[in-house]
């Protein structure tokens, strides 16, 4: 349904901004044509309504860079330009101008369409944007659900969504790669917000991507290359602990414990009274009160160095997962089980556990096979 509706605003912007400039010789199977490659390039999970203008941005991305190298592909039909014969040359250059402002603006657009007095509906329906209020200034009420939204957005939504079903970890890591292309794709041609939003959630992912390969690499006894620690240095700013402590996990399960100890010895350091420990699925528990708000520091600061989200595996990623975190992946093993599940409850297949005990265990565990670790007795 989602997918229908992108192609339908496609339609209508098509007539309302491109027409006027270029006639009917950017048409609708230009625009369907642009669209049936993105569905087809991109993971079914994104077509959401949650995701509509991004799904927008995304099919103008691509009809962007057709235009800029003058080149259109027909679906079905190889070595066939789609733009020969259409196009003229000089209105290349406006056509790329004004899809870059549109993706710049978010499909802002949209407000000013006239057919079926759209923008005024639009226009109507929207509530005013707290967007642009530093967040000490921001209603403690109003404060907490935005943080907890972002929260939820930026770390459990991907574990809620069909990515991580059941299914080949070799398939799951190729959609959640092409995920994650999208969202650099969103970054680089974002306005501000967009970007700040894209920057909090682009960490988790490549923290998670990497566990997953080194997950796979490991059940089947192949050494790790350094594609997978290359991601996790990009993982490393997601949060207080998070990131690190699934490295350290890779290291583990790699036995590579020297490398494991040293990271648990960095994450001990970080962590200091004004870190707040949160679960992004218990959220409404979560205690985020006046004191954060009063440190007059960005969304993104925050996240780096004040919050401490616990620490989320997937089956995926159940190599990397030591000793008797395993079991937590089977908490539903009998119908009855299944029946006592919470709606959209995705906590059943995942082994999640806070961050301060988690990095205790696994110093315990190295400890135990090594005896590396020199305080040992808070390990205990």
């Amino acid at each position: 349904m989602t997918q229908m509706k992108v192609y339908v605003i496609m339609k209508i912007i098509r007539k309302e901004f491109f027409k006027p400039l270029v006639g009917d010789r950017l048409s609708t199977f230009h625009l369907k044509t642009t669209f049936l490659y993105c569905v087809e390039m991109s993971p079914p999970c994104i077509w959401e309504d949650d995701n509509l203008i991004q799904c927008l941005k995304y099919c103008f991305t691509t009809l962007r860079r057709w235009l800029k190298v003058r080149y259109c592909p027909h679906y079905t039909t190889v070595n066939v330009n789609l733009f020969a014969g259409k196009l003229q040359m000089n209105e290349f250059p406006v056509l790329i101008d004004l899809l870059k402002d549109m993706i710049l603006k978010d499909v802002s657009c949209l407000h000013n369409v006239k057919m079926d007095d759209l923008g005024n509906r639009i226009s109507s329906n929207s509530t005013e944007s707290t967007n642009g209020l530093p967040f000490e200034k921001l209603d403690i009420a109003v404060a907490r659900k935005m943080f907890n939204n972002m929260m939820f957005r930026s770390f459990a939504s991907f574990y809620i969504i069909r990515m991580l079903a059941s299914g080949e970890t070799s398939k799951v890591i190729n959609d959640h790669s092409q995920y994650i292309q999208q969202l650099e794709t969103i970054y680089e041609t974002s306005t501000v917000h967009m970007r700040l939003a894209v920057s909090i959630k682009l960490p988790f992912q490549y923290s998670t991507h990497a566990v997953m390969k080194a997950s796979l690499c490991i059940g089947n006894n192949q050494s790790l290359p350094q594609e997978i620690f290359t991601l996790c240095d990009k993982s490393l700013m997601s949060d207080v602990t998070s990131s690190r402590l699934k490295l350290a996990s890779i290291y583990f399960s790699a036995r590579r414990f020297e490398e494991a100890a040293a990271i648990l010895k960095q994450v001990g350091a970080l962590i200091s009274n004004k870190v707040i420990h949160v679960s992004p699925f218990i959220y409404n528990k979560n205690k985020i009160g006046p004191e954060i708000r009063g440190r007059r520091i960005e969304l993104l600061d925050i996240f780096q160095k004040e919050i401490a989200f616990c620490t989320c595996f997937s089956r995926h990623e159940i190599n990397c997962v030591p000793g008797q975190l395993v079991a937590e992946f089977y908490r539903t093993v009998t119908v009855e089980d299944e029946g006592c599940r919470l709606p959209k409850h995705p906590c059943k297949d995942l082994a999640v556990v806070d961050s301060v005990p988690y990095m205790y265990y696994l110093q315990y565990l190295i400890f135990r096979t090594t005896g590396l670790i020199s305080d040992k007795y808070s390990a205990y």
